[in-house]
């Protein structure tokens, strides 16, 4: 019976410990319980704001003015907030959320002029379901976001060349689309368009939706059916597209805001086929001709009696026809002089001052020279115009070539161009033209220089002329890329029957190395911007490319 005694008491002594461990363990599984949820709920909350955040500063773009644009990015971080984490998710109380200065606030950075934060700051009550046991209903969490924006300087870049034909208001619609994505007062946007020359529609400016036909009368968030600039392009012409980059560019160095992020976006469906050139090479500091272009008989000088090259004209400065412009003053001024400079006496590739990042253009035989793309002809256009439409200037009967004062071409057919006996190495604009590792060119020795051969016939000459002005798109992007001042961001649009591997290397993009569109010379340099380009195979398709590199932009601009 004694045994008996000894398990009843063990077994009494049991149920009692295990009675007093009950007060220990529950609420140690009610806490893991509790903090578990608190863990989940924090999360959620932080994830919300995080979010709120950046709709926020996405929000800064929607309104022209800053009270309504810091308005708008509270609304729209207090929407996104109560559409991730609603009144009573998971049993939360006291949801603390509001679109007011307190829990959205919008400032500009103490140190750049051109950034501004958003800081987002949310609060709930968690449940707590064994800890108010001990006194403890709810568990106090705070959540905090934050988001930076730039501010953008951009300049699209638009082709308006014959071959874009039917597609011409696909592309002013969805370029005046893309603008309204951007900050009004706050941003900058301006605009060129090219043909066989170039054409700058607007200079960057904060009113780029007024300027640029961008109506923000019309619903929420805009629309395209505005008036503006844009409406003034149509399409026809050749493809200068290194011309159009130099200027866009141009206007973003003078501008010259740093801590904004500079853009350029390209937009063209074709190979470039046109270079804007200077015809004689001079030497402005002593006034003398080292060697020019044309060897035949039908353009002459300016002397008195007029001579032709091979009758003895053309040695002197003074002696230049002026295609473009005066015998004395540029006619296309890109940059203003730097300090201390009264005038410009310099020519094509010169970069006389500081203030300078390419030549501007001087006065002389300037002008724009196209091969088509039928590797058959050869145009010669004026390099610029007061004109928005692409029309060219057409001197004489002969269809095919043109000046601007009457120094005709030799030949009555696009496939005669001898009196043009090379191109210079660097376009008006400083470009390359000469880029063996991209496009080769034939090569001659003129005035004790090397020079572009332009020998054969108007195939051979079409080819040269090409090769050279897809060196010059490829040595502008790389150039402007590597700016120490200014240095900008590529982005590109190709549509259609766009040049992959050139649109690659002008944006800089990774994402096309490898891809069965891109050529061996496709490349990437991680030390330059990295921007994106995107192609767009149908007219339709151009709005849905420019509204994602307009996301691109925005999201490099956080």
């Amino acid at each position: 019976m004694k045994p008996c005694k000894r398990k009843l008491r063990q077994s009494g002594t049991a149920l009692i410990v295990g009675t007093v461990s009950m007060v220990l363990v529950v609420p140690m599984i009610g806490l893991a319980v509790d903090v578990g949820l608190i863990y989940a709920l924090k999360a959620q909350l932080q994830a919300s704001v995080d979010g709120a955040s950046l709709a926020a500063a996405r929000a800064l773009s929607l309104s022209a003015n800053t009270a309504s644009q810091i308005s708008d990015a509270q609304h729209n971080a207090n929407n996104w907030f109560y559409s991730n984490f609603p009144n009573s998710y998971w049993g939360a109380t006291s949801t603390d959320m509001a679109p007011d200065d307190t829990h959205v606030h919008v400032y500009d950075d103490a140190s750049n002029p051109h950034l501004r934060h958003v800081d987002v700051t949310a609060a709930i009550d968690a449940p707590n379901y064994f800890m108010r046991w001990f006194g403890s209903p709810t568990t106090h969490i705070v959540g905090k976001g934050f988001a930076s924006r730039r501010d953008v300087v951009a300049m699209l870049v638009l082709d308006r060349s014959g071959s874009m034909g039917s597609a011409c208001s696909g592309l002013i619609s969805a370029a005046k689309l893309f603008t309204g994505q951007f900050t009004a007062g706050r941003d900058r946007i301006g605009a060129v368009s090219f043909a066989d020359n170039a054409y700058l529609h607007s200079v960057p400016t904060t009113n780029f939706r007024n300027a640029l036909g961008f109506d923000t009368s019309i619903g929420a968030t805009g629309s395209n059916t505005g008036t503006g600039e844009l409406d003034d392009i149509t399409c026809g012409g050749g493809t200068n597209s290194a011309s159009a980059i130099a200027i866009a560019y141009n206007e973003l160095y003078k501008v010259a805001e740093p801590g904004a992020l500079n853009v350029i976006v390209f937009e063209t469906d074709g190979k470039p086929n046109t270079v804007t050139l200077n015809f004689a090479d001079i030497n402005y500091s002593t006034s003398t001709v080292n060697a020019v272009a044309i060897t035949g008989n039908n353009c002459k000088d300016r002397e008195s009696p007029a001579k032709t090259k091979t009758g003895g004209g053309f040695t002197t400065y003074a002696s230049i026809p002026y295609w473009q412009g005066n015998a004395t003053t540029p006619s296309h001024v890109l940059t203003t002089l730097a300090s201390g400079q009264t005038s410009a006496p310099y020519y094509s590739g010169a970069q006389p001052g500081p203030a300078f990042f390419t030549s501007d253009i001087p006065a002389g035989m300037i002008g724009a020279v196209g091969g088509t793309d039928a590797n058959s002809s050869v145009l010669m256009f004026e390099s610029w115009t007061t004109s928005k439409a692409s029309t060219y200037q057409e001197t004489g009967s002969n269809p095919y070539i043109s000046t601007a004062t009457g120094c005709l071409f030799n030949g009555s057919s696009s496939s005669n161009f001898s009196d043009l006996a090379w191109l210079p190495t660097t376009d008006v604009y400083g470009n390359n033209l000469i880029n063996d590792s991209y496009n080769s060119v034939t090569t001659t020795t003129a005035g004790g220089a090397t020079r572009i051969s332009l020998a054969g016939s108007g195939t051979q000459i079409g080819n040269q002329i090409r090769a050279a002005a897809f060196n010059a798109v490829d040595d502008a992007a790389h150039r402007f890329r590597t700016n120490a001042t200014i240095p900008v961001t590529f982005h590109a649009v190709g549509f259609n029957s766009a040049n992959t591997t050139l649109m690659q290397r002008v944006a800089n993009d990774p994402g096309w190395i490898g891809n069965s569109a891109c050529t061996a010379q496709c490349q990437y340099d991680s030390t330059q911007p990295t921007g994106k380009y995107v192609y767009a195979s149908t007219t339709a398709a151009l709005s849905g490319a420019f509204q994602s590199l307009a996301s691109q932009i925005l999201r490099l601009a956080q």
